[in-house]
C-alpha cells in the first residue's frame, strides 16, 4: 500500500522513501523477549537505546547504495507526509567531544497507520471510545478481530505492521491476535462483545499467522518481492546488465545466475554472511556488493570460464569471487599483461 500512498509529484511511487521508511519502522517495532525456559513471550523491548532512533543520511547511503542528495529527499517526502520528524541535537560524548547538529527521527504511528490502511474507514488512528462512565478506556480491535480495552497506559497494536510501544518497555504474557488468549491481569482486558454489530465473536486460540490469513503478514511478504524486485532493478543498472547481456549473447544465464546470487545477498538481511570460509558482517558485504560493476562481473565470468578445476560448492565459490572482484580484478589483469608481453621486448 506504501507504493500507492508514498508517492512523487508525477504520481509514481518514491520507492526510495518506502524502502527508508520500512528501515524506520523496523527499528522502531518493539523485539520480542523469551523465557528461556518455556519459550512463550514475556515482554518487549526497544531496538535501540535513546528515546528517539538516531541515523545519519551517510548510513542509509551506504546501505541502499543511493547518494545522499537523495536519501535526504527521500526523508523530505517522508517528512511532507508527516510520517517521521527529524530533529537535531547536539550529543556529547563519554569522553567530553560534542557533536552537533546529530540527526534524531520520531514516527508518527497514526499517520503511518492511515498510509498503510487508507480505506480503512476508523478515522485517523482506528481508536474508537469505550462506553463506559469515566471514559478513562478505550476499545480497541487487534489483526485477529479480538475486542480489548486499554487503561492508562497508552499502548497502540494495530496488528503486525508497526506495534509501537510510544517507546515503552511493558511487559505483557501475550499479544491479541498472536493466537493466545492468555492476557496478563491490568494491561489486556477482551472484551464480551465484538466491534461491529451482528459480526459474531472470533474463535479464540486461533493463530491467523500460522494459516497465512493474516493482512499484515501478506502485505508483509508483498514487500519482501517488491524489495527484491527493487534491488534486482538497482544492480542491473549498476552492473550495466543489458549491455553484458547482449555480449554474452546465448550465455547470458551465466550473468543472471550471478545476478540472482548478488540479489538475494543484498535483499535479505541477517547478521552474518559466510563467505570464503569466515562469517562476515551482513552490511560490510552488502555494501560492497552494491558497488559491484561491469569489469567486475565481465572479470568473474572470465574467471569462471577460464577455471578447469573441480568446484564443489559453486555458489559459495561464486559468492566469494564476487566478494573479492573488487581488490583482484588489477592484479589479475596486470598478471595477464606481464605473461603475454614476457619476452616481447626481452
Amino acid at each position: 500500500m506504501w507504493y500507492r500512498t508514498i508517492i512523487k509529484d508525477n504520481g509514481k511511487p518514491h520507492l526510495l522513501a518506502v524502502t527508508v521508511l520500512a528501515d524506520i519502522v523496523y527499528w522502531y517495532r518493539p523485539s520480542e523477549v523469551r523465557d528461556e525456559g518455556t519459550g512463550q513471550v514475556t515482554g518487549w523491548k526497544k531496538r535501540f537505546k535513546g528515546d528517539m532512533l538516531q541515523k545519519t543520511y551517510q548510513q542509509y547511503s551506504d546501505l541502499f547504495g543511493e547518494s545522499k542528495r537523495s536519501i535526504k529527499a527521500a526523508f523530505d517526502r517522508l517528512e511532507g507526509l508527516g510520517v517521521i520528524k527529524r530533529f537535531f541535537r547536539n550529543v556529547t560524548c563519554s569522553n567530553g567531544i560534542v557533536l552537533n547538529n546529530i540527526m534524531f527521527i520520531s514516527l508518527d504511528t497514526d499517520v503511518l497507520y492511515r498510509l498503510t490502511y487508507p480505506g480503512d474507514g476508523t478515522g485517523d488512528t482506528g481508536k474508537k471510545q469505550d462506553a463506559t462512565t469515566d471514559g478513562s478506556s478505550q476499545l480497541k480491535h487487534d489483526s485477529a478481530g479480538h475486542k480489548y480495552t486499554t487503561g492508562s497506559m497508552d499502548v497502540e497494536d494495530r496488528g503486525c505492521i508497526t506495534g509501537v510501544y510510544n517507546n515503552k518497555e511493558e511487559k505483557t504474557d501475550a499479544i491479541p491476535g498472536r493466537g493466545d488468549s492468555s492476557i496478563k491481569k491490568g494491561i489486556w482486558k477482551e472484551a464480551a462483545t465484538p466491534i461491529q454489530k451482528n459480526v459474531p465473536p472470533p474463535v479464540k486460540d486461533v493463530d491467523i499467522h500460522k494459516d497465512k490469513k493474516c493482512p499484515a503478514c501478506n502485505e508483509r511478504t508483498k514487500d519482501k518481492a517488491d524489495k527484491t524486485k527493487l534491488y534486482s532493478n538497482i544492480i542491473k543498472q549498476n552492473i550495466d546488465y543489458d549491455n553484458i547481456k547482449y555480449d554474452l549473447k546465448g550465455d547470458y544465464k551465466y550473468l543472471d545466475e550471478l545476478l540472482g546470487i548478488i540479489v538475494d545477498t543484498v535483499s535479505f538481511e541477517r547478521e552474518k554472511i559466510h563467505i570464503g570460509g569466515a562469517d562476515m558482517p551482513y552490511q560490510a558485504v552488502k555494501s560492497r556488493f552494491m558497488k559491484l560493476d561491469s569489469l567486475h562481473i565481465r572479470y568473474v565470468l572470465g574467471c569462471m570460464k577460464n577455471n578447469t578445476k573441480k568446484i564443489m560448492n559453486i555458489k559459495a565459490y561464486l559468492l566469494a569471487a564476487l566478494y573479492n572482484a573488487p581488490y583482484t580484478i588489477n592484479h589479475y589483469y596486470q598478471s595477464q599483461v606481464n605473461h603475454d608481453l614476457y619476452g616481447v621486448y626481452g
